[in-house]
């Protein structure tokens, strides 16, 4: 269930397991609902969906703080 505050995208969706790549990081989603950032294993039946990391832009790059990319 989605919480009346949370900001959505109405065209994403988690994806299935079965499509998810292992050993790569990925937004996990869990039994409980709570989506992390880690890597599956291709083994490990507590999640249930997952989703790619978004790529970060050049101008937010440079906002993160420790970066030394120029």
């Amino acid at each position: 269930m989605q919480p009346d505050n949370a900001q959505t995208d109405a065209s994403l969706f988690f994806r299935t397991m079965d499509t998810c790549p292992i050993n790569k990081k990925v937004q996990l989603l869990n039994k409980a609902g709570i989506a992390t950032t880690g890597w599956w294993d291709g083994k490990e039946k507590w999640y249930i969906g997952w989703f790619p990391i978004p790529k970060i832009p050049d101008n937010l790059k440079k906002e993160i703080v420790g970066d030394t990319r120029t």
